[in-house]
């Protein structure tokens, strides 16, 4: 073994190139050089100044469908069926079952103390497609390992000559904007995510995402991978390892004012996301939140242009790419405080405020959507997709169509801003803060027929709005957009009171069994939220 690395990596032309059968490997950096290219290696090792801590690669049996070789041996992966090899799903590294792994994998072999102003490419070898970013010739190759891809900037290389080329220093590629650089990364040793400090003169407005796997039919571990491919490790969250507060705390410990988040998942998780935003950063400037719909409804997604339901995790770096050129809106938000009514008959026993961002129902919507809650809960199992959650939906949608919720309008009292105001016979009560509801259907007229009665709807202009829903077939025909909901009003103050029966509510898709009781809905605050220019609904884009 030698212990040393090249003092100009552009000067050794086996720079990252392992020999077939004779070679020399730096335990500590991995440097790789052949027996008779070993005289010109320099004195200076950067492995353990560079790193804090190496990690594994993180490797998965793969099935190859075009000619793969494996990065340690250069030799074929042989097999037509069957899984030929493993692969990492961060970097792409390529092995044999039975070859040494490495430890460079750039999650953790590029956390360094923030001492270098530039940063140099990490070339992965072999197994690439497409043009070579200084040629333009070929760089796939059926026969051989061939060709180089930087795992940051993803630039691709055919030849070390046209890596020398391309010269030392990544930028970070077209992405940069929004990716953590790795050498504005410190850590105390730890590997927690709320560890590490970041040095904000080394990045541009980095972008946090957060996914919630069990979103999307668990499509969530696919959706990980891939942005593991475009933007630092550490910056791709999974919720369910500890949720949005360590990543959130890392920014603020590190004194990141200007920064984006990337809701992953459905819109519970973008509550999620903003409650906990509420939490840490009280009476401070919210950073603009997206959102990527892997959930069933998905309405602040469509509404904001993010689209109804992203199934395809190759499609990240379009989305990415959109974030770079989103706009910002303030969207309101509403508290729900609910009050249970006491022996004397007041409504004095209060429960745990809940924030409101999309909309809030009582009725026969949110009937199905607690048997549907109900059901999911009992046997996970059976909820695979968002299109197996749709037929659920349907299923259960068609039960309650015989059942009902008549009468609402007798057991309920609304006021609207201080003053009772005279309920329809209806079977849901809806009040809506968003342009999509229900998956998709827009609960408010335009403008032009409002009729002067009321005012068009906006997201930020500290009202809320009052629909009501006459029965299933109505909500069906809603959902189509054959229909529109009854007009009832607008307000900033809605206060409802169940006096007699226990029916079934329902905040941003998620349904509540309730005992007579009060509930007040009120403005709580104004988050900012990134949206798609050309797609966003106008509602948004009128602002």
């Amino acid at each position: 073994m030698i212990d040393a690395i090249v003092a100009n990596v552009n000067d050794v032309a086996c720079f990252l190139r392992y020999a077939i059968f004779v070679q020399l490997l730096n335990i500590d950096c991995r440097y790789a050089t052949h027996h008779k290219c070993s005289s010109k290696v320099g004195d200076n090792c950067f492995g353990p100044e560079m790193c804090n801590e190496y990690q594994p690669h993180t490797m998965k049996s793969v099935h190859f469908g075009n000619p793969t070789f494996c990065n340690y041996c250069r030799g074929l992966l042989y097999g037509v069926t069957g899984k030929q090899g493993i692969q990492c799903t961060v970097c792409r590294y390529v092995s044999h079952k039975n070859c040494p792994l490495p430890n460079t994998c750039p999650v953790t072999s590029f956390y360094m103390q923030p001492t270098y102003e530039q940063m140099g490419h990490f070339w992965i070898e072999g197994n690439k497609s497409g043009k070579c970013s200084v040629c333009k010739s070929e760089c796939s190759s059926s026969t051989r390992l061939s060709a180089y891809q930087c795992f940051w900037c993803h630039y691709n290389v055919c030849s070390l000559k046209c890596q020398e080329e391309l010269g030392y220093v990544c930028d970070l590629g077209l992405l940069s904007d929004i990716i953590i650089s790795p050498i504005s990364i410190s850590t105390n040793m730890s590997l927690n995510v709320e560890d590490f400090r970041l040095n904000a003169d080394l990045i541009g407005v980095p972008l946090l995402v957060f996914i919630n796997k069990k979103s999307g039919g668990g499509l969530g571990t696919e959706f990980i991978k891939q942005f593991n491919r475009f933007l630092n490790p550490l910056q791709v969250i999974d919720l369910a390892n500890g949720g949005p507060g360590p990543g959130i705390r890392m920014m603020i410990e590190s004194g990141i004012q200007n920064y984006k988040i990337f809701a992953c998942g459905g819109d519970g998780t973008v509550a999620w996301v903003l409650s906990v935003l509420d939490n840490l950063m009280e009476g401070e400037d919210y950073p603009p939140v997206g959102v990527l719909p892997l959930g069933t409804g998905n309405d602040l997604s469509r509404s904001l242009g993010w689209g109804p339901g992203c199934e395809d995790p190759k499609a990240i770096k379009k989305t990415l790419f959109r974030t770079l050129h989103a706009e910002i809106t303030p969207i309101d938000r509403w508290v729900l405080n609910i009050n249970n009514r006491d022996e004397a008959g007041n409504y004095t026993i209060a429960q745990d405020p809940i924030v409101v961002n999309n909309y809030f129902s009582v009725g026969i919507d949110a009937i199905v959507a607690l048997k549907f809650h109900e059901k999911r809960e009992a046997n996970p199992e059976k909820f695979s997709s968002r299109a197996v959650n749709k037929m659920w939906y349907a299923k259960f949608g068609t039960k309650t169509m015989v059942e009902g919720c008549p009468n609402l309008q007798k057991t309920l009292v609304l006021e609207i801003d201080g003053v009772q105001v005279l309920v329809p016979p209806i079977e849901a009560l809806v009040v809506v803060n968003l342009p999509s509801c229900y998956g998709g259907a827009f609960c408010w007229e335009k403008a032009s027929k409002l009729g002067g009665q009321f005012s068009p709807m906006s997201v930020s202009d500290g009202l809320i709005e009052v629909v009501g829903v006459l029965n299933s077939l109505h909500l069906g025909q809603i959902q189509t957009g054959i229909s529109s909901p009854i007009k009832i009003g607008q307000g900033s103050h809605i206060r409802i009171v169940m006096e007699n029966d226990s029916i079934p509510i329902q905040y941003d898709g998620e349904p509540l069994r309730t005992t007579p009781c009060e509930m007040v809905i009120s403005y709580h605050n104004s988050a900012n939220m990134m949206y798609v220019p050309k797609k966003a609904h106008s509602v948004v884009r009128r602002k």
